[in-house]
């Protein structure tokens, strides 16, 4: 029942983003829960950090629009919830991606081990 909403929500999200003009690059972000990937956008898309933040929730994607040298360019960046709970659910995530960015926190050694885990699923997909 659960795994079933959960996927229910990812494939709306999915859909919603395939609603968008299509991104010129697409980036998601991999890797255990509470290693920062959501700092990492914060930071870059708002260039402000905040010290406390609840976990995502399966994935919330974020569009980013940059201009180099008068081109506009579309940059969607997926940032996944890494709870185990969500495993499963990967599969949607790397369709159309051009990159992938495996994050770990340096002060839990753990999340460093995981990141075979994470590169493990990212080649099986990519």
């Amino acid at each position: 029942e659960i795994d079933k909403h959960l996927s229910e929500k990812i494939d709306k999200k999915v859909k919603q983003a395939k609603e968008l003009p299509p991104a010129d690059l697409k980036i998601i972000l991999l890797g255990d829960s509470a290693v920062g990937k959501s700092k990492l956008v914060e930071r870059f898309l708002l260039d402000d950090y905040e010290e406390r933040t609840s976990s995502t929730y399966a994935l919330t994607m974020y569009r980013h629009n940059h201009d180099i040298d008068g081109t506009d360019y579309k940059i969607d960046i997926w940032d996944t919830a890494g709870q185990e709970v969500f495993d499963t659910l990967h599969d949607s995530y790397y369709f159309g991606a051009h990159a992938c960015m495996l994050v770990f926190d340096t002060t839990r050694k753990i999340t460093y081990t995981n990141l075979k885990k994470w590169y493990k699923e990212m080649r099986s997909h990519c």
